[in-house]
């Protein structure tokens, strides 16, 4: 029982379960001081727990789970920035109602690119994995920060206690980097039904409270310098848009966005050349396969070698090559900066991360492709080993003659289609760049 508290992935780094039983039943118990000296305190009292004799001390799952020690570790190796998600929480449960409830009209406007971004941070601390982080969740991996994130939790107006996802965007939606004009412009349309280009005091209350009913005339008094007490005050959308200090503006976003698209073409290319290589390289096992077979297949056809056992144990490491490339076809290799050019914490494969980079997922149709190959390669491989094993060199020489151009078709079509496809990947990345200039704006992928 106790041997399956000895996991092997990191932070432990132990022995794994099946070493562990495996040394019980032959009676050689495991030695674990070598491999619990970078574990700390916290870790080694929890496997102590773990391994006690007495199965009902031992901690639950979600006790395990729950553990400061793991959470701390798990966020460690995710290079979550803590205090930086602390810090947005605080400051948005410290603005006024009327921001609140406009941060929820605002998450409607939020990009997709964003959205993605802001999921990624929130399933880093999410550590049981089930969509809501608690107040002792965050303070398990922030714990010098329990204070702050009390006063986040008894200010936060969460359903059932926990923090969702939907939530977390929320508090999020004021950050730097977030919030843009393009969102303050949406949320300023939405309340100006009018098209007027301006809106009252009323209006805006009339609005909010749609999403919110508990919202008071006071929290848009309090909101509104020198609206009077009849919330007739007007207000333009520049007047809207000071409120809003941190949306970046047009230009800015524009700039970014530019830079961003510049760094994942730069990125694209680097990877483009990199699997070029790694395709090139597949590509010639089979082109020198081709070739070893045509010498065979030339000494075959001359009467003193046909059928010779030499030339057909060649013939059989050839086949056997060829069905050994096909079943390990090239992927997609990306360098250690791809994650950071990408925005996101882990390159993901096969993912919308390869779409990003303009691959459109590239090395998915060669692996689709292999294994009709692979198929075929292994059905001939099996008429090669019957055929070259016969008795009569005769016989060997006549069922040699037959396989031959079959096997040579087969590698000709694994080395044309390669190289098609991937001529047909270059283009499409010649012409994506070539509408870098007047598609600024629009996503790599859909260039």
């Amino acid at each position: 029982g106790g041997s399956a508290c000895v996991p092997a992935p990191p932070p432990f780094d132990g022995p794994n379960r099946d070493a562990v039983q495996r040394r019980i039943l032959t009676g050689q118990m495991p030695r674990l001081e070598s491999h619990v000296t970078s574990i700390g305190e916290g870790g080694l009292l929890l496997l102590e727990r773990g391994l006690h004799r007495t199965p009902a001390l031992r901690p639950s799952l979600d006790d395990v789970l729950s553990h400061p020690w793991i959470m701390t570790n798990v966020i460690q190796a995710g290079h979550t920035d803590v205090n930086d998600i602390v810090d947005r929480l605080l400051h948005f449960v410290c603005r006024p109602a009327v921001h609140k409830v406009i941060g929820k009209l605002m998450t409607r406007a939020v990009s997709g690119s964003k959205v993605h971004s802001l999921g990624e941070i929130f399933r880093s601390v999410d550590i049981r994995g089930d969509g809501e982080v608690s107040c002792n969740e965050l303070i398990a991996v922030a714990a010098h920060r329990r204070e702050d994130i009390k006063n986040v939790w008894s200010r936060l107006d969460l359903e059932g206690g926990d923090l969702s996802l939907e939530h977390f965007i929320v508090a999020n939606v004021f950050s730097e980097g977030i919030m843009s004009e393009r969102m303050v412009e949406e949320v300023f349309g939405q309340i100006d039904t009018d098209s007027s280009g301006e809106i009252s005091a009323a209006e805006l209350l009339y609005a909010l409270r749609q999403v919110d009913t508990t919202l008071s005339r006071q929290d848009i008094l309090d909101f509104l310098v020198g609206c009077d007490e009849d919330l007739n005050t007007m207000m333009s959308y520049s007047d809207f848009c000071s409120y809003f200090p941190t949306a970046m503006k047009k230009s800015e976003d524009f700039a970014r966005r530019r830079t961003y698209m510049q760094d994942v073409g730069d990125l694209t290319l680097e990877v483009f050349e990199r699997y070029k290589g790694i395709i090139e390289k597949w590509v010639r096992k089979f082109k020198s396969g081709i070739d070893k077979l045509k010498e065979i297949q030339q000494k075959n056809a001359k009467g003193e070698l046909a059928g010779n056992l030499k030339m057909c144990r060649e013939f059989m490491e050839v086949v056997d090559g060829m069905l050994g490339a096909a079943g390990q076809p090239p992927s997609v290799s990306f360098p250690d900066r791809a994650a950071s050019v990408l925005g996101v914490t882990k390159v993901r494969m096969p993912s919308q991360d390869c779409d990003k980079a303009g691959l459109f997922a590239f090395d998915m149709v060669i692996v689709a492709a292999t294994r009709y190959w692979k198929g075929e390669l292994a059905m001939l491989e099996l008429g090669v080993r019957e055929a070259t094993q016969d008795g009569l060199a005769e016989s060997r020489a006549a069922a040699m003659s037959e396989l031959l151009p079959t096997v040579i078709d087969v590698a000709r079509e694994i080395v044309e289609f390669a190289e098609e496809a991937f001529e047909e990947q270059a283009a499409s990345l010649d012409a994506a760049l070539l509408l870098e200039e007047p598609m600024p704006r629009r996503k790599w992928s859909g260039r």
